[in-house]
């Protein structure tokens, strides 16, 4: 799309429909987006959570190593990150069973201070449910089953605005 690149943008897919996911997750990588799929809201809120805290545990032990003189070296033993890739935005179904999806976006905030860019799923959709899901911080609101050609142009317009540097 337009020379951009979808190499090294990770996304987070919660949705508690499996055939949902799989094929929004299935979208994402044949664009080239790197994607990690979940089941619901709070095994999405935990994996950011262990994110946020293997990239702070990243951050302090390479200040550590700058202030003590020493270099840190790529692969040395100790605090490597573990096997959570970065995530740039989200993608979340409204209705899970456990939180919804502007549940998981106002926690995110609230309890981790990380405000992703994110698009929500629905298969309801209205005025106040898109106001809603902005007002939360949202990108948009889009209905399920999502349509392959509408979903990848929003997809590109989520990175285009928030990601590209």
């Amino acid at each position: 799309m337009g020379g951009l690149s979808a190499a090294g943008f990770g996304v987070l897919v919660a949705d508690d429909d499996l055939r949902s996911r799989d094929s929004v997750a299935a979208l994402l990588t044949l664009e080239g987006f790197r994607t990690q799929e979940v089941e619901c809201g709070n095994v999405a809120l935990e994996f950011l959570r262990r994110q946020l805290e293997s990239a702070t545990d990243a951050e302090a032990s390479e200040r550590g190593s700058r202030e003590h003189g020493r270099e840190r070296r790529e692969g040395a033993a100790g605090r490597a990150p573990r096997t959570l890739e970065r995530i740039h935005f989200l993608v979340l179904d409204y209705n899970m069973p456990d939180l919804t999806g502007l549940e998981v976006l106002r926690r995110l905030r609230v309890e981790l201070g990380l405000f992703l860019p994110a698009i929500l799923m629905s298969g309801e959709s209205n005025e106040e449910l898109e106001r809603a899901v902005l007002e939360a911080g949202g990108f948009a609101l889009v209905p399920k089953p999502v349509v392959p050609v509408h979903f990848r142009r929003l997809v590109w317009k989520l990175v285009r605005r928030h990601l590209e540097s």
